[in-house]
């Protein structure tokens, strides 16, 4: 190289940042589709379980805020009233729940969902007891169990 030509060193040279510059043009480009990835992946699937379960807990809290109403109510009309919204909140949250068996789970998420649906089994008996308590015009035994079985 020592004796070669000046044009032919900065051919060499030009042609060396040439291909440096590719190769750090691929690798960005790769860098780049592995964010996009990514950030697909975010958006489609781990916000679209947040919202779901977002909307599973405002259900749920419709729920737990509607059976103190209903145990207060004095008219069986009134509380007719107030078990439809129960029972429109459950609908809502079984939309939700079943949307949300739709988008893969994780080894972890597939155990999360199972404790899931074993708390709504047991939590949705307890409610049940005090619902049809209160309906049947029992508002202090419904009060009762809802303070000591249902709450806790």
């Amino acid at each position: 190289m020592k004796n070669s030509k000046v044009s032919t060193r900065l051919y060499v040279a030009f042609l060396a940042i040439i291909i440096v510059s590719a190769l750090s043009s691929i690798w960005s480009l790769k860098s780049l589709y592995q964010i996009n990835h990514d950030i697909d992946y975010i958006v489609n699937q781990d916000n679209k379980k947040l919202m779901l379960n977002k909307n599973m807990i405002d259900s749920i809290h419709n729920i737990d805020r509607i059976i103190p109403t209903l145990i207060l109510q004095k008219t069986k009309d009134q509380k007719e009233k107030e078990y439809s919204y129960i029972k429109q909140s459950r609908e809502e949250y079984d939309k939700w729940w079943n949307e949300l068996q739709k988008v893969p789970a994780t080894e972890e998420g597939a155990v999360i969902r199972k404790k899931i649906e074993e708390s709504l089994k047991k939590s949705r008996i307890l409610n049940n007891e005090v619902i049809q308590l209160s309906l049947s015009g029992r508002d202090a035994e419904a009060f009762d169990v809802f303070i000591s079985k249902a709450i806790p």
